[in-house]
């Protein structure tokens, strides 16, 4: 039996690994279409990123942004996180937490989320005892890639922290990761449960997910909820505003998490 949760709420979310790459400000990223035909490129905010008429995106301020690829009556999307570079994150000291890595972690498939080091100043070197189940960059940033375990290890000034990652296989999924839209227009998207869960989800601007701006968020689409068939939920988006929204669907047990950008012209 499945249970469906409206939540209302207007909230600032926290950032999630449902993009299709990260790259930090400063950062360029060659994106290519197969395709004879003329391709027009945009971006959905150009204060995060920009992108020419050849596909080649820049990096220019941290948050979300949508890279579409339009070409005949077709269109690409990629959605894109940018992070301050290593150097330049600031990072505070959370006295509730222990100093070092969280002991254990969980993520899914597929994901993509940064380890952060709590109350340790100095460069990090990052290492994954499991490349099959979970790989990790120089600016500790993990890849869930099979269902696992493995130990992720920080060294810093010749001192070792680790964090036992748990990597699970999605039980959530859903059919589109953007959509582009007009206003005053109604598009569906499903969404797909295989466990016994509750979906559930909110609305937000994914500017602020990162905590470095600051806005007055109001949203411009309508949701609802379709009925089930099978294991499949429809969700139904209607445009009222031009703009950019983002739709952050989750589960209430497996804390599973994805994100889709709307863009209204």
């Amino acid at each position: 039996m499945f249970l469906l949760v409206l939540i209302t709420l207007t909230i600032t979310p926290r950032a999630v690994q449902a993009s299709d790459y990260t790259l930090a400000v400063g950062n360029k990223k060659q994106l290519h279409v197969s395709t004879n035909k003329k391709i027009t490129w945009y971006s959905s905010d150009t204060n995060v990123a920009t992108v020419s008429k050849t596909g080649l995106v820049k990096c220019t301020g941290a948050g979300y942004v949508l890279i579409v690829a339009e070409y005949g009556n077709s269109t690409r999307s990629w959605l894109i996180k940018v992070i301050y570079a290593e150097e330049e994150i600031v990072y505070e000291y959370d006295i509730s937490s222990p100093k070092g890595l969280p002991k254990k972690q969980t993520v899914y498939v597929g994901d993509k989320t940064t380890l952060k080091l709590n109350g340790i100043e100095g460069k990090a070197i990052w290492k994954t005892s499991n490349t099959a189940v979970a790989t990790i960059n120089k600016s500790g940033i993990i890849t869930a890639k099979k269902k696992g375990t493995c130990t992720i290890t920080a060294k810093v000034n010749k001192k070792s922290y680790t964090c036992k990652l748990t990597v699970k296989n999605r039980t959530l999924s859903v059919n589109k990761k953007s959509l582009k839209m007009k206003v005053g227009e109604t598009k569906k998207i499903i969404i797909t449960l295989t466990s016994n869960d509750t979906v559930m989800y909110t609305t937000g601007d994914a500017s602020d997910t990162l905590g470095r701006y600051e806005s007055i968020y109001e949203p411009l689409i309508d949701i609802e909820f379709g009925e089930w068939k099978g294991n499949d939920l429809p969700l139904i988006i209607t445009a009222n505003e031009s703009g950019e929204d983002y739709i952050y669907i989750s589960t209430e047990n497996s804390k599973e998490e994805l994100i889709v950008a709307v863009i209204i012209e």
